[in-house]
């Protein structure tokens, strides 16, 4: 299939604008870029328009232009972790045993042979290679 004018590429995207929304927003997990993306998939379709390219799957094409353009746009603005600027640099005191209330109750729904080594390590504060000579592991 060629694509011969504007109208015939805006109604091509225009059947697949869901899918492709839909496909974006799952990879962006946000709603508006996932929108921008969209937008940025019908200007590349335009673009080729009237290019005397042919199509075979139309779909495949579009969904092919679809995850270029998420890739693009994951290289221009890449994912950072900004950590905030008043986090210690050292464990305060006190927070392992803090954060011990809520270990506790997961480490009984596993089984005793994983539980155990959690429990005296990271719990009970024991060397992980005296645990492991203990349990013989």
């Amino acid at each position: 299939m060629q694509i011969q004018n504007y109208r015939e590429a805006t109604d091509l995207w225009l059947q697949f604008e869901a899918g492709l929304y839909s496909y974006l927003h799952k990879r962006v997990r946000d709603a508006d870029r996932a929108a921008e993306l969209n937008q940025e998939v019908l200007r590349k379709v335009l673009d080729a328009c009237c290019s005397g390219r042919t199509i075979g799957n139309v779909r495949s094409w579009l969904f092919q232009i679809a995850h270029h353009a998420w890739i693009d746009a994951r290289r221009q603005h890449p994912r950072r972790t900004e950590f905030p600027a008043d986090l210690p640099a050292e464990t305060p005191p006190g927070a392992y045993r803090e954060l011990s209330r809520f270990l506790e109750p997961l480490l009984t729904c596993l089984p005793e042979k994983y539980a155990l080594p959690l429990r005296l390590a990271d719990l009970e504060g024991h060397p992980q290679q005296a645990v492991a000579d203990q349990l013989g592991l």
